[in-house]
């Protein structure tokens, strides 16, 4: 197999990762050779019409979003950026892990899977689970006991080096699946034979850049937004310890923060960690202003950039209802995103709001597109975010992707559930408007914001410049 890594937009990306080249070739041979093995450990996918009716089975999404991170996170362990074989090693596994043999729980069922047998390189393995643990909320002090000599600043290095070299890994995925590279390259032509692979890919881009944020926080992605609230000064306000009580207490969405019939919950995950009365009331602060002031700095900052457009976006970003879909569509005239079909008032009956067309008006060029609007700070459910697969399949437009954009926000519970779709993806109204300031001042390409708007889950602006 030979990979090719020449001056090309994948050249770019492996040199501004740090990764060395033959780290990338380690990697890439991975895909091409194992895609298949790799992408079946995504979450089982359903379509969207059965995701609002579908119960997740947490058990079987948790074991599998966990055998694929831990494939993931082995291969960057096994790679040559800490072997002495092949090159001089740039990173270093703390010795004491490569001198203990300790079965991680679910190895028999990913073990095919790895570059090699997973105990002859028990270094990878125990950093791969470690890494892991402490995504989940393990606490430094347990994962320290586990191998002599073990200290929490080996396990920072280990993570912090880990966290680089996965973004390196999702970077190049991204840039092999996201059409910045033709199909006629031999690295894409080998590892995506079909549209499916593509999508499935982004899918796997997704995941890595979940994983990276759980290893910088070091909580459960359910509950990583919190560790995102920020005091009046800006410095991060909840500790992780504080973030991980208000889970054990079954609190992960904002709603629950802020329902004031929880709040006996809410005081005594705060009295677990010693929290005080100040503490506790500019967490329920900021959780209310989170959204808000994060929704006015993107506002603010589009307006900076785009001043010709300056009328159109504030319109977009105050707007509800069929105002906010009138304005959406002057954002894609402006744009040059061809709008195929409308649903107008008085039409055809339950027609989704849009279907756009990214080139001859084809099924694989076109999406569909649901617009959910919500006053007073509300959010959108569940079952308003999946609408669209119903509308879609009444009209016979379900072999297309599907969109839903909340106005202005979908409720914090609903990612989740998208994480078993396979042809839903459901936005914030902010990101979208973020993409599309992207879009107008050229700094993607429309093949790329295609690509990011339709991967089945929720995009976030993160997914785009991360």
């Amino acid at each position: 197999m030979t990979v090719n890594l020449n001056v090309t937009e994948l050249g770019r990306v492996v040199a501004r990762s740090g990764l060395l080249p033959e780290t990338a070739r380690y990697f890439i041979e991975f895909l091409i050779s194992r895609r298949d093995d790799l992408l079946s450990l995504l979450p089982r996918a359903v379509d969207a019409v059965q995701i609002f009716d579908e119960q997740i089975d947490e058990a079987t999404l948790s074991e599998s979003e966990r055998a694929l991170s831990f494939v993931v996170s082995h291969l960057v362990f096994s790679s040559p950026e800490y072997s002495e074989t092949t090159t001089p090693a740039q990173r270093f596994i703390p010795f004491m892990l490569s001198s203990t043999r300790r079965e991680p729980g679910n190895i028999h069922t990913i073990d095919q899977i790895l570059v090699q047998r997973w105990d002859r390189d028990l270094g990878a393995v125990n950093a791969t689970e470690l890494s892991l643990d402490f995504s989940q909320g393990v606490s430094l002090s347990e994962l320290e006991g586990r191998f002599e000599g073990l200290t929490s600043g080996m396990i920072h290095g280990l993570l912090r080096d880990h966290v680089a070299h996965l973004k390196g890994l999702a970077d190049i995925i991204d840039v092999l699946s996201g059409g910045q590279i033709s199909r006629d390259d031999p690295n894409v032509s080998e590892l995506i034979v079909n549209d499916e692979h593509r999508i499935l890919l982004r899918r796997v881009v997704r995941h890595i850049r979940v994983q990276i944020m759980q290893l910088v926080h070091g909580v459960p992605e359910d509950v990583m937004w919190m560790r995102e609230l920020k005091k009046e000064n800006g410095s991060r306000l909840m500790s992780r310890a504080m973030v991980l009580s208000l889970r054990n207490n079954g609190l992960i969405t904002l709603e629950d923060i802020l329902d004031g019939g929880k709040k006996n919950k809410f005081h005594s995950a705060m009295n677990a960690v010693g929290a005080s009365d100040v503490q506790r009331d500019q967490i329920r602060s900021a959780t209310e202003a989170q959204r808000r002031d994060r929704t006015k700095a993107l506002l603010d900052r589009i307006q900076a950039q785009l001043p010709q457009c300056d009328n159109l976006v504030s319109q977009l970003f105050g707007s509800r209802g069929q105002d906010y879909e009138s304005y959406l569509n002057d954002c894609f005239e402006c744009i040059g995103i061809k709008v195929m079909q409308r649903d107008m008032e008085g039409g055809v009956p339950r027609f989704p709001d849009f279907v756009l067309s990214f080139g001859d008006g084809g099924e694989q060029d076109c999406i569909v597109l649901e617009c959910k609007s919500k006053d007073n700070g509300g959010e959108v459910a569940l079952g308003e975010a999946t609408d669209v697969g119903g509308k879609a399949v009444t009209h016979g437009l379900n072999r297309m992707p599907m969109v839903t954009v909340c106005q202005p926000y979908v409720s914090t519970d609903v990612s989740r559930h998208l994480k078993t779709s396979n042809d839903l993806s459901v936005v914030n109204a902010e990101d979208l408007a973020w993409a599309l300031a992207a879009l107008k001042q050229e700094k993607i390409t429309i093949q790329r914001f295609k690509g990011w708007l339709t991967t089945p889950g929720q995009p976030k602006i993160d997914d785009l410049f991360g």
